[in-house]
């Protein structure tokens, strides 16, 4: 099974939004707006656990351990940032990723139309 840095090289690399880790079905990304499986190995639950080790600290690990359930910010040098959001799902702990840009993209490449460009130049309102 893919380590879980390696699968967010991978997951910046393809340019995926998300990126959803569940026991019994390979790691699924989104990619353009579809979810694509990424590869055919399946996630035990201590593969899933592994990962979860590796991301909170050990008061995040109480926490989640307490509510079964929390968010927190993640960043891999060299990589990128992630919003992840650790959970319980059918016994098992399930991670959801999404990728925060390094950079915040312009209003041109959003493709935002002249109005709103207008309205940030506003003081008031």
């Amino acid at each position: 099974m893919i380590t879980f840095e390696d699968l967010l090289k991978k997951a910046s690399e393809m340019n995926a939004s998300d990126v959803h880790l569940t026991v019994g079905i390979p790691p699924i990304m989104r990619i353009n707006g579809n979810l694509v499986p990424f590869g055919e190995d399946k996630f035990t639950p201590k593969e899933i656990e592994k990962c979860v080790k590796e991301i909170l600290n050990e008061d995040q690990l109480d926490k989640y351990n307490e509510f079964g359930e929390i968010d927190l910010s993640y960043s891999l040098n060299g990589v990128g940032r992630f919003r992840i959001n650790i959970f319980r799902q059918r016994g098992s702990s399930a991670i959801a990723l999404r990728t925060v840009p390094l950079q915040v993209p312009t209003l041109d490449k959003l493709g935002m139309p002249q109005i709103i460009k207008d309205l940030t130049k506003k003081t008031r309102g």
